[in-house]
């Protein structure tokens, strides 16, 4: 049996500690939500948080470190609220990373720059690739989900 991802996903930069990172696409300047919402993820113990920036874009990105995952439901449940909260903020594009895998745009979901490195995400109009489960090995996206993403961003992900 292969090791579930609750067992091996850390946030290298927060300490070590069980944890993802979520990252946010959107036009420079969109952006108008507030401070990552907390109650998505009850056992939440830190949203570390941090913005970089472009001519065209911006991306928002969040570690968040738990002192022990959520159970199954309670985590897939997190998850969505927090791609609703992040959509509903003006986000374009949104995925789960492991934190320390990123190129910034135009290689932004290049197959050669970000392989292993990205396990789901999701767009604004309901485009959805991969899914992270706890309870089940982690799987990053291959070059083809990558593209798609790529692809949702509507251009941002290949602006200078």
């Amino acid at each position: 049996m292969t090791t579930p991802a609750r067992a091996t996903l850390r946030q290298p930069f927060r300490g070590d500690r069980p944890g993802i990172t979520f990252y946010a696409l959107f036009p420079r300047g969109a952006w108008h939500g507030d401070d990552f919402p907390l109650e998505c993820f009850p056992a939440l113990a830190q949203a570390g948080d941090f913005t970089m920036h472009g001519q065209d874009w911006e991306i928002k990105l969040w570690d968040l470190t738990f002192e022990e995952f959520p159970d199954s439901e309670s985590w897939r449940t997190g998850v969505h609220r927090t791609y609703d909260w992040i959509f509903a903020s003006g986000g374009v594009v949104a995925w789960i990373g492991d934190g320390t895998g990123y190129a910034a745009p135009p290689q932004l979901f290049d197959a050669k720059r970000m392989a292993n490195s990205v396990f789901e995400g999701r767009s604004a109009d309901g485009i959805r690739v991969g899914a992270l489960e706890l309870d089940a090995p982690a799987v990053y996206l291959d070059g083809a989900g990558l593209r798609v993403l790529r692809t949702a961003s509507g251009g941002l992900a290949m602006a200078d």
